[in-house]
């Protein structure tokens, strides 16, 4: 509810012996005001000439910005301290605006008729008492030891690492996440099936890696051109095996033909042997073949009979 109050006095005119009303200046702050939906009380306090309360009646006049008149004359309420007052309830769909009102005292005919300007401003509703209540509503159910113990933890955070995370979460395509979970199922439903003491059996293994090894074989690998594996990789994918595997077979026989020991003396005997020369005859005079085949080999059996008996 609203107030605004000046005050009123009585004096003595000593010509015509007659007691008068009037008002000791007031220096007033503002006009008063009221919210729509709310009560403005308009009041005087009314004093005698010897500054003793004063219960002449008095009434009050109102009046809306459209100056259609709201209240007409109607009598004040008072108390024996001398105030004046008169409550009037500003209706929800009412205008906003200067209302113009005042108050009267005392009757022209007795000569003690006084007035006092009571208008005052409408102003729309405030929320701010509904939206006051409503955050009290919320707060009221807050335990406020969890709070406290809130406090506590975050105070250990270091916030320079809050904001690091931050940095890197920001270049996250969070529609690719919104996509795992949507289009790959629940996360959850998928991790459900995972045999937790796997993990654990994973980390127990990977404690005994010596990381240092790990970070050489990295600086050992990056020197590889992997172009060059990828065209390794295109050359041996057309390998049959099963021929690798017939080969070594045939090796292994090839070996035990040959001899332990023997590769050596044959490496030392071709040593020798000019290749242009084996060369030149394949080339120059033919296949080897094709000129030994015209020998007649027991021809060269006969010699060979004749000269081993020769000293």
């Amino acid at each position: 509810m609203s107030y605004a109050r000046t005050t009123l006095g009585r004096f003595f005119l000593s010509v015509s012996f007659l007691s008068v009303l009037f008002f000791v200046p007031v220096v007033h702050a503002a006009m008063e005001s009221v919210e729509l939906g709310d009560t403005i009380q308009l009041g005087e306090f009314l004093y005698e000439d010897d500054y003793t309360a004063s219960t002449e009646d008095c009434t009050i006049t109102i009046y809306d910005p459209s100056n259609t008149l709201k209240v007409n004359a109607a009598l004040m309420s008072e108390n024996a301290n001398g105030w004046h007052y008169y409550d009037y309830a500003v209706g929800g769909g009412e205008a906003t605006g200067k209302w113009p009102a005042f108050m009267s005292c005392g009757t022209l005919m007795g000569g003690d008729l006084v007035k006092a300007d009571k208008s005052f401003l409408v102003t729309s509703a405030s929320t701010l008492v509904s939206d006051v209540a409503a955050i009290k509503a919320k707060t009221d159910t807050i335990l406020w030891t969890d709070v406290t113990a809130i406090k506590t933890k975050t105070d250990t955070i270091l916030w320079s690492d809050v904001t690091a995370i931050k940095t890197q979460t920001d270049t996250i395509d969070w529609t690719d996440v919104t996509g795992l979970v949507t289009l790959s199922g629940d996360i959850k439903t998928k991790t459900d099936t995972i045999d937790w003491t796997d993990i654990v059996g994973i980390k127990t293994n990977t404690d005994t890696i010596f990381w240092a090894d790990i970070t050489a074989i990295q600086t050992a690998t990056d020197t590889i051109d992997w172009s060059d594996v990828t065209a390794i990789k295109t050359k041996t994918d057309t390998i049959d095996w099963a021929d690798i595997d017939t080969l070594v077979s045939g090796l292994a026989g090839l070996v035990t033909e040959i001899g332990t020991g023997n590769i050596s003396a044959i490496k030392t005997a071709t040593d020798t042997i000019v290749w242009s020369d084996v060369t030149s005859v394949v080339t120059n005079t033919g296949a080897i073949k094709l000129v030994t085949d015209t020998i007649d080999w027991s021809d060269v059996t006969a010699i060979k009979t004749q000269t081993d008996t020769i000293d």
